[in-house]
């Protein structure tokens, strides 16, 4: 019970919290970001990428892209989005970065099934990735990954 109660509490001074899994009352999940409720996690992406996390280092959280074609509107209620709310209103993680991440909320599925439909566009704010590149080497970033995932801003301009 000591270390179950040290590695919440490193958790949530890191920002992450705690979501109950298997809890009879809470089997389903829905997402903020997804819905439309959250202010900071959707992100432009330096490679005009969309993603439902600021972390999307790897490039798992990818919705869409906006590459003319697509709008915002159309990628966030698009056939990847849908598919990644339908599986939280299941009780399924759709990406692995959902563990630990801070807009996930365990809930009843009559509660999920309800957020699986009503999903609105995001206005009260979107993260923006001007660039990949950066000249800071910090032992917590992932800028060597995130590089391997994102399109150079050059062909894009093509």
């Amino acid at each position: 019970m000591v270390l179950k109660r040290i590695i919440k509490t490193v958790l949530s001074k890191s920002g992450y919290k705690i979501v109950p899994v298997g809890d009879s009352e809470n089997d389903a999940y829905y997402c903020r970001v997804l819905t439309g409720m959250s202010d900071y996690n959707l992100s432009i992406n330096s490679d005009l990428s969309i993603s439902c996390t600021c972390n999307d280092f790897l490039g798992e959280a990818s919705i869409g892209s906006l590459d003319g074609t697509n709008t915002i509107k159309s990628i966030f209620f698009g056939e990847k989005a849908n598919s990644m709310r339908a599986k939280l209103a299941k009780g399924k993680l759709p990406i692995s970065l959902c563990s630990g991440c801070n807009e996930l909320c365990a809930v009843p599925k009559s509660i999920a099934e309800y957020h699986k439909k009503h999903i609105e566009v995001p206005t009260g704010g979107i993260s923006v990735e001007n660039c990949s590149e950066c000249n800071y080497n910090c032992l917590y970033c992932s800028r060597k990954e995130l590089k391997k995932t994102r399109i150079s801003n050059i062909s894009l301009m093509k």
